[in-house]
């Protein structure tokens, strides 16, 4: 098995944050050997989203600040901002996970230069 075989592609349009991280929780949960893995594609309306690491923030423009179980400090989520969850058993696989982000990222580079305007390519590359 490959990276790319039996990848489920789900494009799930604007979908809050926490029902999203309850259904990826739940499908690591439920998911059997044969379960197909699967990438999500989606935006959240607006969000702050704080790692494990970070300090406790009120912010003054109504947007909610949610905790997160991932490392990090704060990261935002809002309309228009591709999030790509991948829903991955590395093991599987048989990748290691410092090679699999390797691989998303570079895949990742390479499709942002079909969309990125030529003035500003040399900033992705």
């Amino acid at each position: 098995m490959t990276i790319v075989d039996d990848l489920v592609v789900k494009r799930l349009g604007q979908v809050a944050y926490l029902p999203t991280l309850e259904a990826m929780r739940r499908f690591t949960s439920e998911r059997s050997a044969t379960t197909p893995d699967e990438l999500w594609l989606l935006e959240h309306p607006p969000v702050y989203t704080l790692g494990q690491g970070a300090a406790a923030v009120q912010v003054a423009n109504g947007i909610p600040v949610l905790g997160a179980d991932r490392g990090g400090e704060v990261t935002y989520h809002g309309p228009g901002q591709v999030v790509l969850y991948t829903l991955i058993d590395l093991g599987r696989r048989g990748i290691k996970v410092k090679v699999f982000v390797r691989l998303l990222a570079g895949q990742a580079r390479r499709e942002s230069m079909w969309r990125v305007p030529r003035s500003r390519r040399s900033a992705y590359g």
